[in-house]
């Protein structure tokens, strides 16, 4: 499964030179990984087109990330049990859901709840992760009662926590877009 095309990431933003040793090893090698692969999956077709050119006569299948359309739907909030439990019915729902790790600018949402200060609307943030303490120790440190941090949902939970916000947020810090790809899946 590959979730991003490298060493073509690398060129495209101009930090190696098409035709560098390291390029040129690591596109070697990606064709003899790819031939020796039993199935190949990417994640869009435009990764699918990248891929080709390592692939050989091998198909590539493409996966879409969170496509379970039953287990994910819009949910209306009157009728949401992680809404309702959490107490946010009647308010305008920001929510980040996802690793609360360092290559996510995740201070930036409790900065803009210490702006905003608005009683209809609430940040939500749910996860784990390297900046849990730090980013709870901002919403004490301000007082925030816009903003809250909960722990990973249970599986069963997630239809209902994913369908809570009226705008979902996607974190990716700087210097992070050539090391991971955010994937968020907001009904």
């Amino acid at each position: 499964m590959v979730y991003d095309v490298y060493p073509d990431v690398l060129t495209e933003f101009k930090l190696l030179n098409k035709g560098s040793l390291i390029i040129k090893l690591w596109q070697k090698a990606n064709r003899k990984v790819y031939a020796k692969a039993d199935q190949l999956f990417t994640i869009s077709e435009g990764m699918k087109s990248c891929m080709e050119q390592y692939s050989g006569d091998h198909t590539i299948q493409v996966v879409p990330v969170w496509t379970d359309n039953q287990f994910l739907k819009p949910i209306a909030k009157c009728e949401n049990p992680f809404v309702i439990k959490q107490g946010l019915e009647d308010k305008f729902i920001i929510l980040y859901s996802g690793n609360l790790g360092y290559t996510h600018d995740l201070d930036v949402i409790i900065e803009i709840a210490a702006q905003v200060r608005r009683p209809d609307l609430f940040f939500l943030i749910i996860g784990e992760g390297e900046k849990k303490s730090q980013l709870q120790q901002k919403i004490s440190d301000y007082g925030l009662s816009n903003c809250r941090i909960l722990p990973w949902q249970h599986v069963e939970i997630l239809p209902y926590s994913l369908a809570s916000p009226d705008l979902g947020i996607v974190s990716l810090g700087k210097g992070a877009s050539l090391l991971s790809v955010p994937v968020k899946p907001l009904t």
